[in-house]
């Protein structure tokens, strides 16, 4: 089983005509739904509302055969994000996040231990982000990285926090992680250089992660993974995606 971390929240969309349009969204909430439509045994970790869109976001996850049972559900309201989507098709967001349910996932909602079926976490998005709840994940890796393969997902979001305190917390996941998924702009960010980054390895990321590396479909005749491959044990997988 994967026990996957973080936020589910509600993506208000523009429909184009002044009017908007309510979408369940959150990148562990869609992590966690599409593991399970492709068979794969999958747990939500995550703070839901009980109001009629978290109802909405916990009916979609049970829909797809994603476990309930480390979900906590309370009076907050959902999180919102309201998403600008460019002609490209790429989206910015602005999130309304105070005193609603994301980020209300406190170290107490933590299990003392999960069960041995449980071989992965994957944590990614807000949840390194929002607190508690960054703290509560931050503090899950760090117990649980010994044990179990972590996943870690990045997905950048910038101006929520500051910049200092966000970059070492992605730090130091990143050197508890076994696997990091990352675009090109991630990196950037974090590093100043996503090459530098791949070849002068720092001694905190693990000898051994892999890193897949998202890029547009317009990136194609990018070749770090040769690179990587010469200089350096850490594995580095491209993959293409168009966002």
């Amino acid at each position: 089983m994967i026990v996957v971390c973080g936020e589910a929240l509600i993506d208000m969309i523009s429909n184009g005509d002044g009017t908007q349009r309510a979408a369940p969204g959150g990148g562990p909430f869609n992590t966690a739904r599409a593991l399970a439509r492709l068979g794969v045994p999958t747990a939500f970790f995550g703070r839901l509302s009980e109001d009629v869109f978290g109802r909405q976001l916990a009916e979609s996850l049970l829909a797809d055969g994603v476990s309930l049972e480390l979900v906590s559900i309370g009076p907050e309201s959902t999180t919102i994000a309201i998403a600008d989507v460019d002609s490209e098709g790429l989206a910015e967001y602005q999130f309304l996040v105070r005193g609603s349910s994301a980020p209300n996932l406190t170290r107490e909602m933590v299990p003392e231990h999960f069960s041995p079926d449980v071989k992965a976490i994957h944590v990614g998005t807000l949840g390194l982000v929002l607190e508690p709840m960054a703290s509560t994940l931050t503090d899950l890796i760090d117990r649980e990285h010994s044990q179990r393969v972590v996943m870690l997902d990045p997905n950048i979001r910038v101006g929520l926090v500051p910049d200092a305190d966000y970059r070492e917390r992605l730090r130091t996941a990143m050197s508890q992680s076994a696997i990091v998924k990352a675009s090109k702009a991630d990196l950037a960010w974090l590093y100043r250089n996503a090459l530098a980054l791949v070849v002068n390895r720092p001694r905190k990321i693990r000898r051994r992660a892999t890193f897949v590396v998202r890029m547009r479909h317009d990136q194609e005749n990018i070749r770090l993974e040769p690179l990587v491959r010469r200089r350096q044990r850490l594995r580095l997988l491209r993959a293409n995606t168009k966002r």
